[in-house]
């Protein structure tokens, strides 16, 4: 068995409320006390059960990621792979957990909330998905706290980036450096709900320094970086080189 909470109190000749205190950063407890159990946790190999913790602050210290996209990739998308990496560390570095929430439990289906409330999660986080899905709008509209990334729904909390002006300054850079011709490799837009509003708008962004670049700019939709090599390729082929891609 595990130090627990009373052998640490114990170790240090404190109360077990004392403790409880300083390890949960309480400002009635003196520097040196927090120092002296943060020490004694180090020397005894202390870890709060994670559990009791829960019953007692009424929280999981678990949050829900709810991710998929139209190309299947997982985590391996070029964008929200590290979106969510970050999250994670982030996640990590305050007490919580992550759990990517989905339809499979066990042998047995069960839908995205059923199985936010089963791992009993203190939040979600949802990143492109289908907002038409009707699944995925009860996670929305449930009474869990969610935030969105990159998609806004139904004034849910979203951390949102700017595409379009990220596409402008990209456009006027590669101008600057003297190209012409070129190629834009994305990932076909979104065809669901307010993201593909927001895909379109990106794209019609795309093209923002037109008065001075050439006619000729090859957009090519790919996910993959595999498939967007082939379509530059293909390009060269039929002698459409780009100066800049």
């Amino acid at each position: 068995m595990g130090v627990t909470i009373r052998d640490l109190a114990e170790y240090c000749g404190l109360s077990v409320s004392a403790v409880s205190k300083a390890l949960n950063g309480y400002s009635d407890i003196s520097e040196a006390t927090r120092q002296a159990v943060m020490n004694a946790v180090q020397e005894l190999d202390y870890h709060p059960n994670a559990h009791a913790r829960a019953l007692k602050g009424g929280r999981s210290y678990n949050l829900g990621v709810l991710f998929s996209d139209d190309s299947q990739s997982g985590l391996t998308h070029p964008f929200f792979s590290a979106v969510l990496e970050h999250f994670k560390r982030e996640a990590e570095q305050e007490g919580y957990d992550i759990t990517f929430i989905g339809h499979r439990m066990g042998n047995g289906r069960v839908t995205y909330l059923d199985h936010c409330r089963y791992r009993e999660v203190d939040g979600v986080c949802m990143a492109c998905l289908d907002f038409d899905d009707a699944e995925v709008r009860e996670v929305a509209e449930s009474e869990l706290p969610v935030v969105t990334i990159d998609r806004r729904f139904q004034g849910v909390p979203s951390v949102m980036s700017d595409n379009e002006g990220g596409i402008r300054a990209l456009m006027d850079y590669v101008y600057s450096l003297g190209h012409r011709r070129i190629a834009f490799v994305h990932a076909a837009l979104p065809v669901h709900g307010s993201g593909k509003r927001q895909g379109h708008r990106a794209g019609a962004a795309f093209p923002a320094p037109a008065a001075h670049l050439h006619p000729h700019v090859r957009r090519l939709q790919h996910h993959r970086r595999q498939a967007g090599r082939c379509g530059i390729r293909g390009q060269h082929s039929r002698g459409c080189i780009p100066g800049g891609v």
